[in-house]
């Protein structure tokens, strides 16, 4: 390999571990320590962000683990060389996810879609969430090493951006009506990210359940407590 190709190879990488950064700094601000709840035709569901998920998010390749990989980028650690690009993982597809991957937090903010069991050339993704310009693939909480199923949450593994193959054109696209969120500490959401808080008293009682009273006012919290109390009388008759 030429000095030239060499210069161009770590001059790309350099600045995409820019990039790289900048989006490890919007994961850990934005998303890192909470739990999302997206609600959708009065089904819903909760979505856990991982360090070990961001890796797979950038399009690179790395030796180093996804554990790491996230530690060093967010860091400012992570260099030029440590990322690599592969059939698989090519520069131009890489170069275009990490043109965006900073705009992740949109999904969280901003009117989105569900797309429901996408299946790709190699993966299934239980749910897309999709803004029309870029979507995030999520799949079951799997333990690694026992593979069994940890919790009902959904964690990311693929982030796609407009013009990949599984993109467009999906019958199974739902408009979402309230994304809302939680310190990982917490049992119930309490934080609305999209969505009118005076609409929520209108979604199922399995839903209600899951959310913080807090979130609505005071007459609305006597319609819902009534609700769940007749739900609760129904089921004990």
């Amino acid at each position: 390999m030429g000095k030239k190709v060499k210069d161009f190879i770590s001059e790309n990488n350099i600045r995409l571990v820019e990039k790289i950064r900048i989006a490890a700094n919007v994961y850990k601000e934005k998303f890192i320590g909470r739990h999302f709840l997206y609600i959708y035709e009065n089904k819903h569901i909760e979505v856990l962000f991982k360090g070990k998920n961001f890796k797979h998010l950038t399009g690179v390749e790395s030796n180093l683990s996804a554990g790491d990989f996230y530690k060093n980028a967010k860091l400012k650690r992570l260099k030029g060389e440590q990322i690599w690009f592969s059939k698989k993982h090519p520069y131009d597809l890489s170069k275009k996810k990490l043109a965006k991957l900073h705009m992740l937090d949109k999904l969280i903010e901003e009117d989105v879609f569900i797309i429901e069991d996408v299946k790709t050339e190699t993966k299934t993704y239980k749910i897309l969430i999709n803004n029309l310009e870029f979507s995030l693939g999520l799949i079951e909480n799997i333990d690694e090493e026992t593979n069994q199923l940890i919790d009902n949450n959904l964690i990311p593994t693929t982030f796609r951006t407009k013009g990949e193959k599984d993109f467009d054109n999906n019958k199974n696209l739902f408009q979402v009506d309230f994304i809302l969120s939680k310190d990982s500490c917490f049992k119930k959401y309490d934080n609305i990210h999209y969505g009118e808080s005076f609409n929520l008293k209108s979604l199922p009682s399995n839903i209600l359940t899951l959310i913080d009273e807090g979130l609505f006012d005071n007459s609305t919290n006597k319609e819902i407590a009534q609700t769940l109390d007749g739900e609760d009388n129904n089921d004990n008759k």
